[in-house]
Parts: structure tokens; sequence; C-alpha cells
């Protein structure tokens, strides 16, 4: 993965390796002699590097087979990021596109997610790819509520397509499910409402184990302090690392979050084990981003320079979008504050 700082600074094979065995250098020195035939290695997220690594690091060099030019690799990157890849792979033998959940797909996923006894979930599935093939709308004779509520989502999403063509991405369409069940089967009205409405559904099923009723949680804007702080630390912790582009952190980074640690980070990000070392990370990058974005939009004073110096930045690309709803800019104003600047 190359979110984790030291395979994405890697100087030397033997480094790429995620479990340091006294076997790896010999087994590194053994591919190198033979320029890495034989060998395949994986490069996970190359949208997460760094505009520099992306130009100087051991993992470009052997993508554009500058070293190790005999071994196989595969790189997966968001599409945002896949022109600069394109750019240095001058033998590419194969693009792949990966694009998600098929409408049909999005249909059975409400479908199973909603509706736990298999038998039902399984007729629902069958009536909808009829009702598909005779072009009639989806309706149900069920009586359980479940298959009801996953029926009513379908036909909500045929009728916004704007929020049905984000439920192509798995942990988006998760997400719309959530928040639908949750608000009482109402859609968002837009991807910043519907992170907003996710972020805020976390952390009431965090606060379940406290002594806070979590019907009391109306929205992120009027948490109580006790929240509310270790929230704006995650935020600036999000903002601050995403402009460096790191997304892991280890506990040492961590010190400064007193008030998150209290809280367990809210429920937002998740522990892993790394080289024998725990780590952290935001629970989806895009989490990350949409934190990020809160903390510009809630607390940046200089709202408009953070705009203007991270508008060309890849990286910057989602957390500007949810900025940008999050302030209710429009494209007209967004364009003022670059030519003004």
């Amino acid at each position: 993965p190359l979110r984790n700082s030291k395979i994405a600074t890697a100087t030397t094979l033997a480094d790429l390796f995620v479990r340091q065995r006294y076997e790896v250098p010999m087994v590194a020195e053994w591919f190198e002699k033979r320029n890495g035939e034989g060998l395949l290695i994986i490069f996970d997220g190359w949208d997460e590097l760094s505009e520099q690594l992306r130009q100087s690091s051991l993992a470009a060099s052997i993508i554009c087979k500058e070293k190790l030019d005999q071994c196989s690799v595969i790189v997966t990157s968001r599409s945002y990021a896949s022109s600069s890849l394109l750019e240095i792979m001058s033998n590419l033998s194969r693009h792949v596109q990966v694009i998600g959940f098929s409408k049909e797909e999005i249909s059975t996923v409400i479908i199973q997610t909603l509706q736990k006894d298999t038998k039902l979930a399984q007729e629902l599935i069958d009536k909808k790819r009829k009702d598909n093939k005779n072009y009639k709308p989806f309706t149900t004779t069920q009586s359980s509520k479940d298959s009801q509520l996953a029926v009513k989502l379908i036909n909500d999403l045929e009728v916004r397509n704007d929020v049905q063509s984000l439920c192509y991405v798995p942990l988006v369409c998760s997400m719309v499910i959530l928040v639908y069940c949750k608000e009482g089967g109402h859609l968002p009205t837009t991807l910043t409402q519907l992170y907003q409405n996710f972020i805020l559904q976390t952390i009431r099923r965090h606060v379940k184990r406290h002594d806070i009723n979590p019907h009391t949680l109306g929205s992120l804007s009027s948490l109580p302090s006790q929240l509310a702080k270790p929230l704006q630390e995650m935020c600036q912790l999000a903002y601050t690392n995403l402009a460096n582009t790191r997304m892991t952190f280890s506990s040492h980074q961590l010190q400064s979050l007193s008030e998150a640690v209290k809280e367990d980070y809210l429920g937002l990000m998740t522990r892993f084990t790394d080289y024998d070392e725990e780590k952290y990370q935001f629970v989806h990058l895009s989490i990350q981003e949409f934190l990020a974005a809160w903390w510009i939009a809630k607390h940046e004073k200089k709202r408009e320079e953070v705009f203007k110096d991270h508008f060309d930045d890849d990286h910057f690309r989602m957390c500007l979008r949810f900025v940008a709803g999050l302030t209710h800019l429009n494209m007209r104003a967004i364009n003022s504050i670059l030519i003004y600047n």
C-alpha cells in the first residue's frame, strides 16, 4: 500500500517486503540479479503518493521500468490520478477501469442489506429482474416492512438519478442505505449531505455506549462540547495531514488528540498492525477528505486562500468539492476567487 510511508519512501526491493524476515535480503537480491523476472509487484493507491514521490520514488522507477524491468506490475489508483500514471508508463499492457456496482447490483445490495430473510430477499431480487424485463414499476406483495422499505428506496433512486449515480461506489451505496433508514425514508440532496449524515450516524452509534441519548444529536454543528472537541481535533488532523499526503498515523502522532483519544476517535478511525507497530487511519480516505473540508469550512479564516492554493492539487480534489458543498459555493464564486487571487 503506497499510503504506507515506509513503502512510499522505500529505496530498495527489500524495503517493499511487509514482513521483514531474515530471508528477505537474500530473496530481494535473487530477484534483483534477474531484473525482477518472475516477480509480481502490486502497488495499491498511486493517487495517495505526493507529486514528488510520483516522480522520484522506487515505486515510480519500477512502474516505468527503470528498475526491475522484467517484473510484472499492477497499480491501482483513483481515476483522477490515472493520467499522471499513464504519463510514465510507456509500455502499458492493459488499462482496466473498475466501474463498481451496476444498476441491477445496486438494487440487489439494497435488498440483501435491508431484508435479512434470504428467501424473501431472493424473491424480491427475482421480482425486480422480471419487472425490469417487462418494463414494469417495481412493487411487492410481501408484508415485511424491510421488503417494503427496500422497494421504496429502489424506486426513490429511480427518480433521484443524481443519488443513484453515486451508488456505484460500494461505500457510498452502503452510506445511502444507512442514512435512508435512519432519516425515515428520505434521500440526501447532495453528496455533502450524505457524508454529514453518515458521520453523524457513526457518532450516534458510538455514543450509545455512554450516557448520551443519540437522538439528541441533531447535527454535526450542534454536538455537545464533549463530542464537538474530539470532532474538531480529528478535523484538524485530517486537514493538516491531507495537505502533507499522510493517511496513516502512529500512536505517537495522535498523542495531541487528547479529547479524541478519550472518545475512541468517535468511531471514525480504525487501527491495524504494520511492521509490528500499531497504526491508525480513517475508516475511508473520503472520510478524511470530508473532515478536512469541515475544518476548512468551519475553522479556517483564510478559506479562499486554501481554495486557491490547493485547487490544482489532486489530493484535495474531493475535499474542495466538500468545501463547496458546506459553504454553498457555486462555480461562479469559485472562479471569482481564483481570478481575484
